[in-house]
């Protein structure tokens, strides 16, 4: 009866000493986005700029990433998605820089007036997602919070990058 009870008390005491001691995936790139603030006036573009310092290979992939940067309301809400293919070939050890293009279309209705938080991500064709190394807030797995978005209308707001 004693090694019973053993094993029902040594069993989730090991799982629990593996689980604390995970580590979590090492960061594939670090990434800087300047500025952290930027204004867009509909049906304005701007631009802000990315900085990638790629620090380790993308297991599976075949091809060159795709880098998402979506609008998010104050709840949460994706409400603008500006994804595009990484620029350059992914090389450990290179540094990329490059500027997305941000603009509110004139297809679509106008981002309201206020704040919007900016996310920046690395995927894949098939949905895969890596970690990343980012100053700021990791809200989702592998999405971080890195720069604000103040929507407004034409003339209030001053294009930050053209």
């Amino acid at each position: 009866m004693t090694v019973g009870w053993n094993r029902l008390f040594l069993m989730p005491l090991v799982l629990l000493v593996a689980v604390s001691c995970a580590q979590p995936e090492p960061p594939v790139a670090r990434l800087s986005v300047d500025p952290a603030e930027i204004g867009l006036a509909y049906p304005e573009f701007t631009r802000i700029g990315l900085t990638w310092k790629i620090e380790r290979p993308l297991a599976g992939l075949e091809d060159r990433p795709r880098v998402f940067v979506h609008a998010l309301d104050s709840s949460g809400k994706v409400v603008r998605t500006f994804d595009h293919v990484f620029p350059e070939p992914w090389r450990v050890g290179e540094e990329v820089r490059y500027e997305a293009t941000l603009f509110q279309s004139a297809l679509a209705p106008a981002l309201e007036e206020g704040e919007y938080g900016l996310t920046f991500g690395l995927y894949d064709q098939a949905g895969n997602r890596w970690p990343l190394e980012v100053s700021g807030q990791e809200i989702h797995p592998q999405e971080y919070r890195a720069a604000t978005l103040r929507a407004g209308a034409r003339g209030e707001i001053g294009r930050a990058h053209v």
